[in-house]
């Protein structure tokens, strides 16, 4: 049974990030967007289906829908959905680029994508966003080399719902309890006041904190959420979590299961099943 150790997922102040840019704004170089479409090119030519047509169209059925790509636009074809998916485990990825509890996660999802990819057990994020435009989700999208998501708007706030999950900024939204900062230190959710997380997000604002704290919990061998602990959240509203947050889905659609990095950062993941057939597609 093969498993993968999250021991080695230490962030490092050396961290180099690539970001790739939309051609539909003039901040971003066209040069980029053309050399990260060759790659998505080269990629699809050399990966070759099994799938039935009539498999393709079950896979799509089961997936959110639409999906887009990293660029916006619409995936469609059922063959081409199923190809993003062969072979992988599949989650749901609730995020936003402007939540520093998301970009915390970013260099530590980044290997543990690429550790599980060397050892012959891929995963397939579907980014569902709570950014502040489609740009904004675009961008990030890109940046982390996602291949695929659901649009911002009417699809993401359903699968928000649906499985609760939505952050702090959309409270007001989709209903639920804002941890609120309070001067000495502590949360107040309610009536309740408990241990404050440094780098909440308040209402779509990032608050400050280092990711020198994220590297000293794990130097000291303990997890992040263990030194800074987000309260968990139990209210009326079906809200599971804030973000960010992973949904797994098995290969016929559904929740196999819940993920909350945004209480236990990078060591959720050590809860994904992937040895399981039924989260293989």
């Amino acid at each position: 049974m093969a498993t993968t150790s999250l021991a080695w997922i230490i962030p490092t102040n050396n961290v180099r990030t690539t970001t790739r840019r939309i051609s539909n704004s003039p901040l971003y170089s066209p040069s980029t967007t053309a050399l990260y479409q060759q790659q998505q090119e080269e990629s699809a030519t050399t990966t070759s289906t099994t799938y039935t047509p009539d498999e393709c169209a079950a896979i799509q059925a089961a997936l959110p829908s639409p999906l887009i790509d990293a660029h916006g636009n619409v995936l469609d074809n059922a063959q081409t959905i199923a190809s993003l998916v062969q072979g992988q485990r599949v989650a749901l990825y609730f995020a936003a680029g402007w939540s520093r509890d998301c970009r915390e996660l970013d260099f530590m999802l980044a290997q543990y994508r690429s550790a599980l990819k060397d050892s012959q057990q891929p995963i397939q994020l579907i980014y569902v966003p709570s950014d502040k435009s489609q740009e904004e989700q675009l961008a990030r999208m890109q940046e982390l080399g996602l291949e695929v998501g659901v649009p911002l708007g009417e699809t993401a706030d359903a699968l928000k719902k649906k499985y609760g999950v939505w952050p702090d900024a959309e409270v007001d939204k989709f209903g639920g309890v804002v941890r609120e900062r309070v001067d000495d230190g502590e949360f107040v959710v309610g009536d309740e006041e408990v241990e404050a997380v440094q780098g909440v997000e308040q209402g779509g604002e990032e608050t400050d904190q280092a990711s020198s704290d994220i590297v000293a919990a794990f130097e000291a061998g303990v997890t992040p959420a263990e030194v800074f602990p987000k309260p968990t959240i139990e209210d009326d509203s079906g809200r599971r979590s804030g973000i960010p947050a992973f949904v797994v889905l098995d290969n016929k659609g559904e929740e196999f299961c819940f993920l909350n990095t945004e209480r236990d950062s990078i060591t959720a993941l050590a809860d994904w099943p992937l040895d399981d057939l039924q989260g293989h597609w």
